[in-house]
């Protein structure tokens, strides 16, 4: 395990249990699956989420409710 992917879920402590069993789950379902492609994929979700984020504030900014 990388030191990326484990700041990553020291971030995420308190889901860690969860995260943990879905983290198992891949790694049975996928075993070419490697952590760096793991931490490469979470990466990418977390990007796309604040991509996401920032349209929504955006769009709210622009059309403010009462």
């Amino acid at each position: 395990m990388t030191p990326a992917l484990l700041q990553l879920i020291i971030a995420l402590a308190p889901e860690v249990p969860a995260l943990v069993k879905d983290i198992a789950s891949l790694f049975k379902a996928h075993p070419q699956l490697t952590p760096d492609m793991l931490a490469a994929l979470i990466t990418a979700i977390h990007c796309a989420k604040a991509d996401t984020l920032a349209v929504i504030a955006a769009d709210q900014a622009a059309h403010p409710t009462a």
